[in-house]
Parts: structure tokens; C-alpha cells; sequence
């Protein structure tokens, strides 16, 4: 891919001007009123006191800023070997029905898991779930990333490291609580999947109703204790983009 800048959110250093000059127009306006010692939390308390809260206003600014820059994010996941090399070679890849099929026909076939389990395995997906509200973004139809480390020490993500297959499998709690599936919540091991998107667009690089990335730039500008953000990129996310799949281990 061509070699374009590159946005971390964890370090204003690596911020264009103009997103460093939006987020710094935008703070200065409620800076005064963020007591020490702050965490992420106190943005959305502040948006609740305000009519339109001045970052709602910069999200459209704050993705111009990012046009002709790829911006670093964070995946987390349970990987079993042969999948660790598919990420490597085709990328972080949205889980369509044929690609779960595929997962499951590639994890049984490596012997990772028994014909019982793939059958059990067969009723045990959010394809299989009744649709969900009209608006709602489907699983299916993204890979979802986290825009800080912030929530990946701190443990928030631990769901996703301890449960093979992530959403597209879990959010299916009733189908589940079947016995045959309990071993395949470990299966695998933890990874941490950094990659880097065009995040300039919303209708590809989506905050999915959380609040958008000017929320996470200006935690970050503030100094809060943590800066969250999240993103859903609805598209696949190519191997050239994949920067890092590292090991996770917990950190204390």
C-alpha cells in the first residue's frame, strides 16, 4: 500500500496540524470545566448538559482532518494457528455466513475441533439469530476495532480474548449454553491485531452511535486517564494492512 501518514490516536505527536488545530479549537471551549484526574466518562457527561455538545459538531471536521492518513487500530481475538497465518495473508475479513462455514470447516479439518462439536456449531451463530432491529449494523457486515490501547489494558476487551470466534459465535448466549460448545470459548489463543484503515469516511469508518472519534482525540489532547473509541469498518481489512498480530497476555 502506498506509504501515506499514519494516526495513532494514543500520540498527539502523530496527528496532521489540522486535527491537532480542530481538537485544540473544540477543548477549549469546556477545557476549564474537566476536573483532575478525569477519565473518558466525563465527555458524555458534559454532552448530557449541553444542546449540542461542541465534539457532536467537529466529528465531520475532525474526518476531514484525517483525509490522506491511515489511522492505527486494534483488534482483539482468539486465533487458533492456521488462522494466525490466514490474517497474515488475507487480512482481518468481515464474518459472512460462507466465511464462518469455511472457519469451521478449516478447524475440523486441522483437528482442532470433533464432528460433534461442528455440529453443535452449525445452530450457534448470529446468522441463526432472529434479524436484528432495522439500522442496527449487522456483524456480519464489519470488523470491529478499537481506536486506543486504553480499553485493551484496562481489560475491557477480555471478552473478545477469551472466547474463540468473538461476537459472531457468543452474542448467541442461548444456543451456547449447549455442553458440546464449552470447550471452544478457549480454543485457540489471545491475539492482538493492530491495522490501519481510512477512517475519513463515515459511512465506511463507523462510530456505530457511540460517540465518534472526536471524542477519543480529545480525551487524549486532555490527558484524561482513558480514551477509549470504537469502530466499526464495514469492509475487509486487506493483509497489506495488517501492521501487528501479536500475542496477548493480560497485563497487571
Amino acid at each position: 500500500m502506498p506509504d501515506v501518514p499514519l494516526v495513532d490516536a494514543d500520540h498527539p505527536g502523530t496527528w496532521p496540524t489540522a486535527l491537532t488545530d480542530a481538537i485544540d479549537y473544540a477543548c477549549s471551549s469546556f477545557r476549564s470545566s474537566i476536573p483532575p484526574e478525569s477519565d473518558y466518562s466525563i465527555l458524555a457527561e458534559l454532552a448530557a448538559d449541553e444542546y449540542e455538545f461542541v465534539l457532536d459538531a467537529m466529528e465531520p471536521w475532525i474526518r476531514h482532518a484525517l483525509r490522506g492518513t491511515m489511522l492505527l487500530v486494534h483488534h482483539a481475538t482468539r486465533l487458533l494457528a492456521h488462522e494466525v497465518d490466514a490474517v497474515r495473508s488475507e487480512g482481518l475479513l468481515r464474518a459472512t455466513r460462507d466465511r464462518v462455514k469455511l472457519r469451521h470447516d478449516l478447524a475440523r479439518e486441522a483437528g482442532e475441533i470433533s464432528t460433534g462439536e461442528y455440529d453443535a456449531l452449525l445452530g450457534a451463530t448470529v446468522h441463526e439469530m432472529p434479524q436484528q432491529p432495522v439500522g442496527a449494523l449487522r456483524r456480519d457486515a464489519e470488523v470491529c476495532a478499537v481506536t486506543t490501547r486504553s480499553p485493551v489494558i484496562r481489560g475491557k476487551l477480555d471478552t473478545y480474548f477469551s472466547k474463540w470466534g468473538g461476537e459472531i459465535h457468543t452474542a448467541n448466549e442461548q444456543a451456547w449454553k449447549n455442553a458440546q460448545l464449552r470447550r471452544l470459548r478457549t480454543l485457540g489463543d489471545p491475539y492482538l491485531v493492530t491495522a490501519v484503515i481510512d477512517a475519513s469516511d463515515t459511512e465506511v469508518a463507523d462510530t456505530g452511535g457511540t460517540p465518534g472519534l472526536a471524542y477519543t482525540f480529545a480525551a487524549t489532547a486532555l490527558g484524561l486517564k482513558t480514551n477509549d473509541g470504537l469502530v466499526h469498518y464495514l469492509g475487509d481489512i486487506p493483509a497489506n494492512q495488517i501492521r501487528q498480530i501479536a500475542p496477548f497476555t493480560a497485563q497487571v
